[in-house]
């Protein structure tokens, strides 16, 4: 092979490099990191509720609140929301992104047929969260929009250690805006 075309080759390689990673920040995520991710999401146990607090956040009956909000906005409205908190460590924010992702397909969050779900996942060991909205909820709660309400309503309390006050905050934030939007 001639140096020509070794130099092409390595060059492929970090173009093919920098799609991947570009992708994954516009929301595509790598197919090797999917399929890890996906694996990583089949070792967790399975959902108990609405709220599978697996880092220990909350109290029974903190837990059993945020239950109820839930059940009673997807009685309403259809959608169906999720919290999950996760209390390990993950190489980078895009692998808990990705991680996030499967667990939402995995528990199927929300009606396949809408695709109107919702995962919050919140990990207080690599101080992150990730809101994973279905594509039918998007049309009414943008990226944009589900940024701010992170920016202000969880994370201040979040970073004040109240995860629970954040978590209800930003959970009537969400339910807030949704209700306004969907008729």
């Amino acid at each position: 092979m001639t140096y020509h075309a070794k130099y092409l080759i390595c060059l492929l390689f970090v173009l093919l490099e920098i799609h991947c990673v570009t992708s994954a920040q516009n929301g595509k995520t790598n197919p090797a990191t999917k399929a890890q991710s996906t694996r990583k999401a089949d070792t967790l146990r399975k959902p108990i509720g609405y709220v599978n607090d697996f880092a220990s956040l909350y109290t029974s009956e903190q837990s059993t609140y945020l239950e109820k909000i839930i059940a009673e906005f997807e009685q309403r409205t259809e959608v169906e929301i999720a919290i999950v908190t996760i209390a390990k460590e993950f190489k980078s924010t895009e692998d808990f992104d990705t991680y996030t992702l499967a667990l939402a397909n995995k528990w199927s969050v929300g009606k396949k047929e809408k695709n109107n779900g919702i995962l919050i996942g919140i990990n207080p060991t690599i101080r992150y969260m990730r809101i994973q909205n279905g594509y039918w909820i998007e049309t009414f709660l943008s990226d944009a929009e589900t940024k701010a309400i992170i920016d202000k309503l969880f994370t201040p309390s979040f970073k004040k250690g109240e995860y629970y006050q954040g978590t209800l905050k930003g959970l009537q934030g969400i339910i807030k805006h949704l209700t306004e939007r969907i008729k």
